[in-house]
Formats: structure tokens, C-alpha cells, sequence
């Protein structure tokens, strides 16, 4: 069925047609008519500057009170709370490594830190297991001062470990040429070069300006 047609100033035009361009009409008049009141009652920018006061109040407020500050401060304590937390319970549960709770418990054992750390147990350590030893070392150094939270990786100990690793090659008269440690010369050395490292990392920890000090009193 075809659509109905309506005269318009002797021109036919279908219904359809007829009704949009009337619909498109009337939307203009009732934008220009909006235009118009918008101008007359300066309703956008009144919503423009009820939005600018809102937040100029609430600038002032906060500045007053600082609640974005105590808000954030809120949200650190939380999470500093938490944190050592767990840095607490890791602690005291020495919610550790395996390696790292042996170390804990016999580092002043010679002959039992030589025995676990000799992982392939052919009766010496190479470079690689002594630097196992000195990483774990360094990670019990740790857990006596620092914050419990994390223990610190194997890669971020990689400097303090070679460095250590070149001082006992020095202290026990390593051989290049025979680049292993025996159980003999690990036991005559172990605990002095543990204990020297442990002052230094552990029980005079950031005293060295006031000992040197002293020393200097003292000549």
C-alpha cells in the first residue's frame, strides 16, 4: 500500500515526508526558544558556577582540614601497619628459606655450614656454592636490622657477595689454579671471617664514624 499524500501550496508530498520536515521545524523553534530562556535566565552558567563553587568550597575545606592528607596518611599507616605485620610474623616464625633458617640456627658451626652447603657433596665448595653460602650470609645480615617484610633477593646481594667472596679467597691464601675450597681450610676460616662481617653488618652497624672517632680520641 502506497502512502498517503498531502497538498501542500499545490505540491504533493507523502505523509512521511510531510511529518518530518514539520518535526524538523518544530525542533528548531524549540532550540532557538531554549536559546532564548538560556539567555534570559542564565541557567548554564549558573550550573557553571554552582560546579566552580562546589569545588572552591571543597578546596577550602580540605585546606582547613586536611582531609586528602589524612586520608593518604590513613592509607599508609594501614599499609605500613600491615607490612610490618608481616614482617613481625615472618620474624618470629622465621618464616624463612630453608637454607636460611640452617644458617640461623649452626652459622658458628663450621663443619655442619660446610656439609650443607656442599650441595653436590664431593667435599669442597666451589665458587658457586660459596657464593650460595655468602648470599644466604647476607640475607640472615638482613633479618637482624632491616625492615622483615621482604628478604632481599639473590640478584640485589650480587656486588656484597663477590666482594666477600674476593676477601676470603684472600684470607685463606686461595689457590686460582685449584679453584675449590676444602673442609680443612673452610673450618680454619669460617667463623673469623663470619664474625669479622657480622660486626661490621650487624652489631656496630652505622657506628663506624663514632668508633673511628674514638680511635682517634684515643691516640
Amino acid at each position: 500500500m502506497g502512502q498517503k499524500a498531502v497538498e501542500t501550496g499545490g505540491h504533493l508530498k507523502t505523509f512521511g515526508t510531510y511529518v518530518g520536515e514539520k518535526g524538523t521545524a518544530a525542533g528548531k523553534v524549540i532550540g532557538t526558544k531554549a536559546k532564548e530562556l538560556d539567555t534570559q535566565t542564565g541557567f548554564t552558567g549558573g550550573i557553571q558556577r554552582a560546579g566552580t563553587f562546589t569545588s572552591e568550597k571543597w578546596k577550602a575545606f580540605d585546606d582547613s582540614y586536611g582531609v586528602s592528607t589524612k586520608t593518604n596518611n590513613a592509607f599508609e599507616t594501614v599499609k605500613g601497619g600491615t607490612l610490618n605485620a608481616v614482617g613481625h610474623t615472618r620474624a618470629s616464625l622465621r618464616l624463612w628459606s630453608p637454607d636460611l633458617r640452617f644458617f640461623d640456627e649452626n652459622r658458628l658451626n663450621s663443619n655442619l655450614m660446610f656439609d650443607r652447603f656442599d650441595k653436590d657433596m664431593d667435599g669442597r665448595l666451589s665458587e658457586s656454592e660459596l657464593d650460595l653460602l655468602l648470599t644466604i650470609m647476607y640475607q640472615w645480615f638482613h633479618t637482624q636490622f632491616g625492615s622483615q617484610h621482604y628478604i632481599p633477593s639473590k640478584e640485589s646481594l650480587v656486588a656484597e657477595v663477590e666482594q666477600s667472596r674476593m676477601n676470603y679467597y684472600r684470607k685463606i691464601n686461595f689457590d686460582p689454579n685449584n679453584p675449590f675450597i676444602d673442609k680443612g681450610a673452610f673450618a680454619n676460616s669460617w667463623i673469623s671471617f663470619f664474625s669479622d662481617l657480622e660486626s661490621a653488618n650487624v652489631t656496630f652497624r652505622g657506628m663506624e664514624p663514632e668508633l673511628n672517632r674514638s680511635h682517634e680520641e684515643n691516640l
